[in-house]
């Protein structure tokens, strides 16, 4: 699991493919509700397009409602090869 988000924050999370993929050609990031308060919209953290960095996506994350956790899920390619990773991103109002 990711550490605590706060709605107000904008965070790159980065989803490490090493060991699996040397390079990778492309990569898609989706977001669902995996728990707590509904959100009619949870793809709308997902702040602009994915960045490819060697064997790495990094995917900057903007908003969520406080008190659910988003399911992020990563898709990566290289040429015949798809790998997934998932994780989880709880996103909470901080004191």
């Amino acid at each position: 699991m990711m550490p605590i988000k706060d709605p107000s924050e904008s965070v790159v999370v980065e989803f490490d493919f090493g060991g699996e993929l040397s390079t990778i050609t492309s990569a898609t990031v989706a977001a669902s509700v995996q728990s707590g308060t509904a959100d009619p919209n949870p793809s709308a953290i997902l702040y602009g397009g994915v960045q490819l960095d060697g064997n790495k996506v990094l995917q900057r994350i903007s908003g969520g409602v406080s008190g659910t956790t988003y399911k992020l899920r990563c898709e990566a390619t290289d040429g015949l090869d798809v790998i997934l990773r998932a994780d989880l991103l709880p996103v909470k109002s901080l004191p």
